[in-house]
């Protein structure tokens, strides 16, 4: 169930809350976002990733693409070390 909570003492204790200004509480912790973008429960997040198709696609690609660039900047950074 989801309530509304007035204060950030009010939310820190909620399982699942929303403030006006985007400040939430899921599963006990808490975040802040966009009103638009936060999602609650199963449903609610397979709903949002098929409003982004490819998101999670793309993002994942890009995220491999950092990682093969973090391994090739630490493989000089350990050359100047030497």
């Amino acid at each position: 169930m989801l309530s509304r909570s007035i204060t950030l003492k009010q939310l820190r204790y909620t399982p699942r809350g929303v403030m006006k200004d985007g400040k939430a509480a899921g599963s006990r912790t808490l975040f802040t976002g966009d009103v638009d973008t936060l999602v609650f429960g199963k449903e609610a997040q397979r709903q949002a990733a098929t409003k982004c198709p490819g998101g999670a696609r793309k993002a994942e690609q890009e995220l491999q693409a950092l990682k093969a660039e973090n391994l090739q900047l630490n493989g000089l950074l350990s050359l100047f070390r030497d």
